[in-house]
């Protein structure tokens, strides 16, 4: 039962993690794309341009804890599927 756990566990987050990276990735490029494009007044200021940089520490932050809370759901949804497994049915073989 241990090995089944932690397979079912190592699955969850490989998927969390890679779904992870790859929404943080999407994000930051269309943010890159994007931001420079989105007109921010009607008429051009004087003052100069406002500066469209993404803030790498509030942008870790939200990764960190969206990561965190993802990671104890998979923990959760794991623990779930186990308790709903026979080990005794795993082994059978069909007749």
């Amino acid at each position: 039962m241990a090995a089944l756990r932690v397979a079912l566990l190592l699955e969850q987050v490989i998927t969390v993690a890679a779904g992870t990276l790859a929404g943080l990735l999407a994000g930051l490029v269309a943010a890159k794309a994007a931001l420079g494009r989105i007109p921010q007044f009607a008429e051009p200021p004087v003052t100069p341009p406002l500066p469209h940089a993404v803030a790498a520490v509030p942008v870790a932050a939200v990764v960190g804890v969206a990561l965190l809370v993802s990671l104890l759901a998979a923990v959760l949804v794991s623990e779930a599927l186990l308790r709903g497994i026979r080990v005794e049915r795993l082994r059978d073989v069909p007749s």
